[in-house]
């Protein structure tokens, strides 16, 4: 197994603005965070998405911390020095049992992250021998790595332009799946929305129903009845939607391998010009919208979650008003199809530019 090393926010404060220096006595608000990780595979794409799990509990302890300070010192300036003094103290202790709280508030977030892509990973598997037995798999060939390059052998612009090549078949396939993203998910919205409407209007006919002893009974089934295929719509829709984000990541994990490696080599090559790519503008781009994409599907996945908790939710009554204002918030999740098309053109570009030195 190897580990990978996160460094999430070096040296971030966690009390940025001390509004009381004189009575709250923090001796360093400071953090340094290391958090390893074993994994079978390491790849800049992976590290990117949980260090990004890891730092969006890093600010949010931050919030936590400089909301509860200014609240409790707002007060401060009507009270006797002696109960400032002791106000001060309560808060001191509070702040570091909540700086001490922190490594386990961030090793459950990412443990929560791993497991998130490992059942994503036996759900995608378990999709994908559903369509095998169906016989409608499609498969998409990735070429493989190219041999080791010897360590002493010089440039190999051979090897370079096929690792290139890699990345842009990757890419492409990346910026493929993001223009099916919108339709998905407003598939999964509209699945979800019919049945929650339904669903009410099902239960307001049901409490208007006279003699409902008798008739009680009856509109159940018909409800159970007619609700049961629009819930499975609902889920199935949930599920695509789902198997179809974790196939990106996937695709977003390979092309961050690939990308390591060619960085990798054009680094130890000890050309100039390799020298130059590795550091040029269209390698930071490709690494700019790789983790623009990483933070997208971390979005993606949290409204796979939302979802899911939608549905249980609607297993029983609920205000369908509700619910409808959960799908309006959760619809907005960014435009995949333009990151998409970032990823394919800066992959593109970088090819160019290495074909240039054949």
């Amino acid at each position: 197994m190897a580990k990978l090393i996160l460094k999430p926010l070096p040296n971030f404060d966690l009390l940025p603005k001390n509004p009381r220096p004189l009575l709250i006595k923090i001796q360093d608000s400071k953090v340094n965070v290391l958090v390893e990780i074993e994994t079978q595979q390491v790849s800049s794409a992976k590290t990117d998405r949980m260090t990004k799990v890891a730092a969006g509990v890093i600010t949010q302890y931050r919030d936590v911390i400089t909301d509860t300070v200014k609240k409790v010192t707002e007060g401060w300036d009507r009270m006797p020095l002696a109960e400032q003094r002791k106000s001060a103290e309560t808060l001191n202790a509070s702040i570091k049992k909540a700086m001490l709280s922190l490594e386990g508030a961030i090793e459950a977030a990412v443990k929560q992250q791993i497991q998130r892509e490992a059942q994503g990973d036996k759900n995608l598997l378990e999709a994908r021998v559903h369509v095998v037995i169906k016989g409608t798999a499609k498969v998409i060939a990735i070429g493989k790595d190219v041999a080791e390059l010897a360590v002493s052998g010089g440039a190999n612009v051979k090897a370079w332009i096929s690792l290139a090549s890699d990345i842009v078949a990757l890419a492409k396939l990346i910026h493929d799946q993001c223009k099916k993203e919108p339709t998905l998910r407003a598939e999964l919205l509209k699945a979800i929305g019919v049945y929650c409407s339904t669903k009410q209007r099902r239960w307001d006919e049901k409490t208007k129903a006279k003699d409902w002893k008798a008739k009680a009974k009856l509109l159940a089934k018909e409800v159970w009845e007619s609700q049961k295929s629009l819930a499975t719509k609902a889920e199935a829709a949930r599920k695509k939607y789902r198997n179809e984000i974790t196939v990106m990541i996937h695709k977003a994990d390979d092309m961050g391998a690939k990308r390591d490696k060619l960085l990798s080599e054009l680094n130890r090559s000890g050309d100039i010009n390799a020298k130059s790519i590795a550091k040029g503008g269209a390698m930071m781009e490709l690494a700019r919208a790789a983790g623009t994409l990483n933070t997208q599907c971390l979005q993606c996945q949290d409204f796979v979650d939302d979802m899911a908790m939608l549905l249980t939710e609607n297993g029983i009554q609920v205000d369908d008003r509700t619910a409808l204002q959960k799908l309006q918030k959760l619809d907005n999740l960014g435009d995949l199809v333009a990151l998409g098309k970032l990823i394919k053109t800066a992959a593109d570009d970088l090819k160019t530019i290495i074909e240039k030195l054949a």
